[in-house]
């Protein structure tokens, strides 16, 4: 039996999209796969020391001969992957680029997190990864024989689905639109564009952010008061998380995407930026120049620099030249783009006959 030990806070995050792909993968190609349905993170759940002996005792119960676990959730799944061992059952490993240490300032909880996720990958009997970045990340941890499989994910539209904006001059009262997509949280580096717009404040520019955020959130309230006092709420729109149809709108009328993130395993959105021929600014770290090729179909600027990023987008916003190169480098780039179609089958070669050869070991 295979129990896939992870849970879904809204389902509409990256992270959780590839979690129920794979998920999916496991049923159409396992008989006995638990849960039958990924489920949600209960507010009980979020303690992560209930969430921790919660997982122990489904190994008691399930007694699985593989586990399924994401390594954000290392401390609230360490437990449950030390039991496996000592039953000398198997444990997958799949990591999709989210730290726990990005969680938090504090360095005792940091040096935990950290901890606890190189046992789990020293305990791993296979890593999935979703990037060449992250392989050569994990490598350095897991036993030399542990394999690592790389799945690049797909994106959900489709060729014909892509209407990018026809290009304009820069001029009248025409808003520049620059838009970002991703979870309003620290390693996204939300706070760096916004700071970014403050710089350019004087200029037509208008920021479009899209993804889930809470007031009781400190980073988003940290946020909120920089915009009040830069008064930039004219400049910037917290859009919420949005279905498919209005983000692929909201894709094709924008006029540069932006991605400031300090870590990325892959980066789905921005694969769905290239889909749509957007340019684009983001950060050079982690696995995105595995898609952008700076000065081609995008600027790679310096993480963490609010100053960097505001050059970036002051340069494509007022080179229209560029802009129209990089759209057609990555419409041209975008047929090259991984599918799910791709994906399952980079499973069915890599994964599915490790996976066969650790069910009847």
């Amino acid at each position: 039996m295979i129990l896939y030990l992870t849970y879904s806070a809204d389902g509409n995050r990256g992270g959780e999209i590839i979690h129920r792909c794979i998920h999916k993968y496991l049923k159409d190609h396992y008989r006995d796969v638990s849960p039958s349905i990924i489920p949600k993170l209960t507010n009980k759940m979020c303690n992560p020391l209930y969430n921790a002996l919660y997982n122990a005792l489904l190994i008691f119960k399930a007694k699985p001969k593989i586990l399924v676990v994401d390594v954000s959730s290392a401390f609230r799944s360490i437990l449950a992957v030390y039991l496996m061992r000592l039953r000398k059952q198997q444990v997958m490993v799949a990591i999709f680029g989210e730290r726990e240490d990005y969680r938090s300032n504090l360095f005792i909880v940091k040096w935990i997190a950290r901890k606890c996720e190189k046992l789990m990958l020293r305990n791993a009997s296979v890593v999935l990864v979703l990037s060449e970045f992250l392989r050569k990340t994990v490598e350095t941890v897991v036993d030399p024989s542990t394999p690592i499989v790389i799945a690049k994910p797909g994106i959900d539209f489709t060729t014909d689905e892509s209407q990018a904006r026809t290009l304009q001059n820069q001029s009248g009262d025409r808003n520049f639109e620059l838009l970002f997509v991703g979870e309003c949280e620290y390693r996204k580096g939300l706070a760096f564009l916004v700071e970014a717009a403050g710089i350019l404040k004087n200029e037509n520019i208008h920021i479009n952010v899209v993804g889930n955020y809470s007031f009781d959130n400190r980073y988003f309230t940290d946020i909120c008061r920089f915009i009040k006092q830069e008064r930039l709420e004219s400049k910037i729109s917290f859009l919420g998380f949005m279905e498919k149809d209005q983000l692929m709108k909201l894709y094709s009328s924008s006029d540069l995407f932006v991605l400031p993130s300090l870590t990325e395993g892959f980066g789905l959105v921005l694969a769905e930026a290239i889909h749509f021929g957007l340019p684009i600014v983001a950060t050079n770290v982690s696995a995105i120049p595995e898609l952008i090729v700076d000065e081609v179909n995008g600027l790679l600027v310096q993480p963490g620099n609010a100053s960097s990023l505001a050059d970036g987008i002051m340069r494509i916003m007022k080179d229209k030249d560029l802009r129209g190169s990089m759209r057609e480098a990555n419409l041209k780039y975008s047929k090259a783009l991984p599918s799910w179609n791709s994906f399952n089958k980079t499973l069915d070669a890599k994964l599915n006959p490790i996976l066969f050869e650790l069910t009847n070991s």
